[in-house]
């Protein structure tokens, strides 16, 4: 299909206990918005790169270009079970392959020889932050310098946290000890958290809780005062209200999960891409939604994350520069875990 959505693809890590003797690896990296090595990414206007997924028992790192796992101190080691203690993964992504076509035929494989190609995060990663804007011909990626080409976080009750908890998510977040965190760290979690939660991207495909029946996302206002009843908002008028949420929930729009962070990135890259299979881009937009719940039970032992993958082209279709989409069969996806 030339375009190609694979909508929802959803893992779900369930961890049973902490995996040891993990492999070293390292690599002289760029520093990150924090001073730190952060895995390839140079200087860029969008911050954060990073987000620490840390609502439930775990905590699990993810980068604006798709890569799992991969703290921005450059360590690894990304994941840890319980939260806190030992690492349990130390890198992961999200790999695919499919052959492309220039025909919806299928009788003119894709140009230079490749009619198998390979994308996705391995080491290193064959993605780049942000969406493609347009499709076909017209499509380009975002530009790397756009503010808003970064990773989203949002926790519903980021109003009414409490202190120890701020620290707790600061000292993870700047992977330094709870004594080292200063209030100026502290309050940069929860500004980033508003932040967030008023300048969700819908627009390009975060997901939201839909429950007031008008099509599309409608900011339900900010917390603690809203304007138009002139009482007390919190998280529960969401639901009470029947307002529109950032995040996501299941069958029960009632149940919203506690933590969600959101990102996007893309493959119009040749070099990156190159560099990860000697391949070359297909034109693949991929948006991640990772979450979890703040529990005690089974569930405060998991987080989950859903790919969507977009077709929207932007390559190299002819050979000779001519840009546009490639019909895309026998597409597979896997999940790199190390």
């Amino acid at each position: 299909m030339k375009n190609l959505r694979i909508r929802f693809l959803v893992l779900g890590l369930v961890l049973l206990g902490v995996l040891s003797g993990v492999m070293a690896y390292a690599a002289e990296d760029p520093k990150d918005e924090k001073g730190q090595k952060n895995g390839s990414l140079a200087k860029r206007a969008g911050l954060p790169r990073y987000q620490v997924l840390n609502i439930s028992n775990l905590a699990t790192w993810f980068r604006a270009d798709g890569t799992g796992n991969y703290p921005p101190s450059g360590s690894g080691d990304g994941l840890y079970f319980p939260r806190g203690t030992g690492s349990a993964d130390y890198e992961n992504g999200l790999m695919w392959g499919a052959k492309p076509y220039r025909d919806a035929a299928k009788t003119r494989p894709a140009p230079f020889g490749q009619y198998f190609r390979v994308g996705g995060n391995e080491y290193p990663s064959g993605n780049q932050e942000g969406r493609i804007i347009g499709v076909g011909v017209n499509a380009v990626a975002s530009n790397l310098n756009d503010a808003d080409v970064r990773i989203y976080r949002i926790r519903r009750d980021y109003k009414v946290i409490p202190d120890d908890d701020v620290a707790r998510d600061a000292a993870e977040y700047n992977e330094i000890s709870i004594s080292q965190v200063s209030p100026t760290q502290k309050a940069d979690i929860l500004t980033q958290y508003n932040t967030d939660w008023k300048n969700w991207p819908t627009a390009y495909g975060a997901p939201y809780i839909e429950r007031n029946g008008t099509p599309g996302y409608q900011y339900p206002g900010d917390f603690n005062y809203d304007a138009n009843a002139g009482t007390l908002f919190t998280a529960e008028s969401l639901i009470s209200q029947n307002k529109d949420e950032p995040g996501l929930a299941g069958a029960d729009k009632n149940i919203a999960a506690d933590q969600v962070i959101w990102t996007v990135y893309n493959d119009l890259n040749e070099s990156l891409v190159n560099g990860l299979y000697g391949c070359k881009p297909m034109g693949i937009e991929t948006q991640v939604t990772l979450w979890g719940y703040k529990r005690t039970d089974a569930l405060g032992n998991i987080y989950f994350k859903k790919f969507r993958f977009i077709n929207k082209g932007g390559v190299d279709t002819s050979g000779t520069g001519d840009k546009g989409s490639f019909w895309l069969d026998s597409m597979y996806v896997a999940q790199f875990a190390y």
